[in-house]
């Protein structure tokens, strides 16, 4: 044990005393608080992973042999990482005619566009009968993206 070896290292009768009333290396000090240095590889990974820092690396410093477990049994998430990796989603919604875009906090993306766009001449109606006008394609969402989208969205409620 490292706490058994460092009272042993000590030369002086009075410092053994010392370092042996200390709570230094002790799993429980005398308040109550308890040190789990293997939890500190677990923050120590975490924390690596929330840096940036590539996984191959991570496993080179956890000194682990596979990649898999270093990334699955020492990386955490937190749920507020979560939600904020599925804000970066792009918004798949579709918006109904005349209903005015809005970003992911509920703001007016019109009124924004208002304030940076300069003021242009109002269309010109169609002179034909709008009824007989070609209807322009939509955009079609590929299903899957949208299910995935979804799926991650009610994982995170």
């Amino acid at each position: 044990m490292p706490r058994s070896a460092w009272i042993e290292d000590s030369k002086i009768p009075e410092e053994r005393a010392k370092r042996e009333q200390s709570d230094f290396l002790r799993y429980e000090n005398s308040v109550g608080h308890i040190a789990d240095f293997h939890a500190l590889r677990h923050t120590f990974i975490t924390n690596l992973a929330r840096g940036g820092v590539h996984p191959k690396l991570a496993q080179d410093l956890a000194r682990h042999c596979d990649v898999n477990l270093t990334l699955s049994r020492y990386s955490h998430t937190v749920i507020s990482e979560r939600a904020t990796a599925l804000r970066s989603l792009p918004d798949l919604a579709i918006t109904p005619v005349g209903a005015e875009p809005r970003d992911a906090n509920g703001a007016s993306l019109t009124a924004a566009r208002r304030l940076e766009e300069p003021v242009a001449a109002p269309p010109t109606p169609p002179t034909e009968n709008p009824v007989l006008l070609p209807k322009k394609p939509q955009k079609q969402v590929e299903t899957a993206t949208l299910s995935m989208y979804f799926a991650c969205t009610l994982l995170t409620v």
